[in-house]
């Protein structure tokens, strides 16, 4: 069986309800990794012609883990397992690319919410600037608890030099000496 996020059917019958039922309430949909872009707009188009305000896209990824010797690594009776963290990243940045991409050329004003593969502090940029609405870390956070504050220290730095004149940070660099 398939997840529903891949039926585009399904997809528009849940975000009708949700509309009744939140009336005037924003909501997002959860999305996982689709690769095919057709599909991919085909998914969209329908959370937003039905109601949906956001896309969050996407989560850890189904795949079969095995061992060096390629035995199912946690047993035969789990062949698959989610994979998240930095693994994924270049597949969920991909797609918020794509979603981007079809949100912009369908005019469907989805927020983006960017998940998986956010890892370090410049990790958040990529995902925003690749489209995405906000950009959120999940495994991120179990390694490195100072993931958000180090952003934002980052971001303050870099909106400090952003004001500055070419003549006004040379001379901040050169009393600084």
């Amino acid at each position: 069986h398939q997840p529903l996020y891949t039926d585009p059917h399904a997809v528009a019958r849940v975000c009708r309800a949700l509309s009744y039922v939140l009336t005037d309430k924003p909501f997002v949909i959860k999305i996982g990794y689709i690769a095919d872009e057709l599909l991919l707009e085909e998914i969209l188009c329908a959370a937003a012609y039905n109601g949906a305000s956001g896309v969050t896209s996407m989560n850890s990824i189904s795949m079969q883990i095995l061992t060096n010797d390629q035995a199912p690594f946690f047993g035969s009776t789990r062949r698959n397992a989610g994979v998240s963290g930095h693994a994924i990243q270049t597949l969920a940045l991909e797609q918020v690319k794509k979603i981007a991409k079809i949100n912009r050329e369908k005019n469907l004003n989805l927020s983006i919410i960017a998940v998986g593969g956010i890892m370090k502090p410049h990790d958040f940029k990529k995902f925003l600037r690749a489209g995405a609405t906000l950009a959120l870390s999940a495994t991120g956070f179990m390694f490195n608890p100072s993931l958000a504050q180090e952003y934002q220290q980052i971001e303050q730095h870099e909106r400090a030099q952003s004001w500055l004149t070419q003549e006004e940070k040379y001379a901040l660099i050169v009393s600084l000496y």
